[in-house]
């Protein structure tokens, strides 16, 4: 990549999530869609620390940083948010509670962003076990259909919550290279 490449920085946290569950963690990542984009400061991926709910609707301030900057030679390919909830127990028990994708904002300013949370979920009794002794999901197949919407629309999910971002995006040389930035 040339030093003269457009940037994208994301800088700003993980806010807070609505989840229902007492404390909770959430690992991250913001995923290039190709491989124009390279990571060129800062950490693209990270996992909170154990967050508690402050009320019994679940809400949980997290204040998570996300600080990291991308070059590109293309603007097709825009990062991905990525994240999976899990519960956590004062006994060390890590429950899978679900997971959500979001595309990043391409306008540059402060955005709030909303990820919903989903979680697959099976019918008949195998959908009565989960319910009475919850497992962990495949994570390598659960991981490549929240990247890919066409995969995820053709299994049944339930909605468990959202997380929210407080992000800034900030662009800087996009029009050297003829693209508009609003």
């Amino acid at each position: 990549m040339r030093a003269d490449m457009p940037t994208v920085n994301f800088v700003g946290e993980i806010a807070s999530s609505v989840v229902d569950v007492e404390e909770i963690s959430v690992t991250w990542a913001i995923v290039p869609g190709n491989s124009a984009w390279y990571l060129k400061r800062g950490a693209s991926s990270g996992e909170t620390h154990t967050c508690q709910s402050s009320s019994t609707v679940g809400t949980s301030t997290i204040s998570h940083p996300i600080d990291c900057q991308f070059a590109s030679s293309s603007s097709e390919g825009w990062p991905i948010f990525v994240c999976e909830v899990w519960e956590r127990s004062e006994q060390g028990f890590r429950g899978f509670r679900g997971c959500g994708s979001v595309w990043l904002p391409m306008a540059p300013g402060q955005h709030f962003v909303d990820v919903p949370l989903w979680k697959p979920i099976s019918s008949g009794l195998e959908g009565l076990s989960e319910e009475l002794i919850p497992t962990i999901p495949d994570l390598t197949a659960l991981r490549e259909l929240t990247m890919s919407p066409f995969l995820r629309s053709q299994i049944n999910t339930a909605t468990v919550g959202t997380l929210q971002l407080n992000l800034s995006t900030i662009l800087s040389g996009f029009k050297a290279f003829g693209v508009s930035t609003c």
